[in-house]
């Protein structure tokens, strides 16, 4: 499921990276993300997303939920000249 989070949040458009692990056991799952979004991007919407649909989709997929979410967004170091 980890994997495939991460796929799904790497075709989104303001997504350079994201990398999805889940580990612990069925009693203590902890959900973390390391997700790079591009330098133009506002990444607040993307942060609504992976809060109140990746994870509990995840959540209502495994039965049970995460006891802690470590979610870490970082901007881009580089700006996309390609629209220029």
């Amino acid at each position: 499921m980890a994997k495939a989070a991460s796929a799904g949040l790497m075709s989104h458009p303001q997504v350079e990276c994201a990398i999805v692990e889940i580990s612990g056991d069925e009693a203590d799952l902890v959900f973390h993300l390391n997700c790079t979004v591009t330098a133009e991007s506002d990444p607040s919407d993307l942060m609504e997303t992976v809060s109140h649909g990746v994870i509990s989709n995840i959540e209502r997929m495994l039965g049970t939920s995460f006891t802690s979410r470590r979610l870490h967004f970082n901007r881009s170091l580089y700006r996309d000249t390609s629209a220029r």
